[in-house]
């Protein structure tokens, strides 16, 4: 005779499933195509929204090599990056300064790219993609920072051609940046001979 196996009910709608410090998982209100509603799960990472930050020196970005033990990968090259409670330029750059030991200071600006959904389908979490450029300083694993790993300056174009970059946020961030540079190519070659054109506004500052 096989075991019954107990089925748990279905959760209502706005019902917290698990909850600590790190991750939350609840319900919130969705249909399906037939107009049938139901209780769809989606998890909750960290306090608030995250950010990604893309920190240059030139030609060079600013890398981190991180284990990831939730995906098994022993090292993980990245963008800096980490959870932030709001998607201030206060709360990324401290993030930026905290995981490659750069003085504020060597920071010369500090502007906003766009916003990412790492995974919609279920992460409700949404990250702020941020440009920082700096000059070359040397980069350094801040002690108190135990869960980071060593920083290094890159070539950009080695970290996009690098086969060691696997992580979709990073990607996604470096497609970002690509895509507003390509923007701002586009632009200038419309407008050659006007140099004193208001550019759009972006939240940040520079030097």
């Amino acid at each position: 005779m096989s075991a019954l196996v107990a089925v748990a009910p279905e959760p209502a709608a706005g019902a917290v499933l698990y909850a600590d410090r790190w991750l939350k998982v609840d319900t919130a209100h969705a249909y399906r195509a037939d107009g049938t509603p139901f209780a769809h799960r989606r998890v909750q990472l960290g306090p608030g929204p995250g950010a990604v930050i893309i920190c240059l020196a030139g030609t060079k970005v600013a890398m981190v090599r991180q284990p990831r033990p939730a995906a098994g990968i022993a090292s993980s090259l990245e963008l800096v990056q980490g959870g932030t409670t709001d998607d201030s330029a206060g709360q990324a750059l401290g993030n930026l300064l905290a995981e490659t030991g750069l003085p504020e200071g060597a920071i010369s600006s500090f502007e906003r790219l766009g916003t990412l959904y790492p995974d919609p389908s279920m992460v409700r979490n949404q990250v702020t993609v941020w440009l920082a450029r700096s000059a070359e300083s040397p980069l350094t694993q801040v002690p108190d920072w135990g869960c980071c790993g060593v920083p290094e300056w890159i070539e950009l174009d080695a970290v996009i051609a690098s086969d060691e970059v696997v992580s979709g946020l990073t990607m996604a961030s470096l497609h970002l940046f690509a895509r507003q540079q390509a923007t701002e190519r586009q632009r200038t070659r419309r407008q050659p001979s006007d140099s004193k054109r208001a550019m759009p506004k972006r939240e940040g500052w520079t030097k």
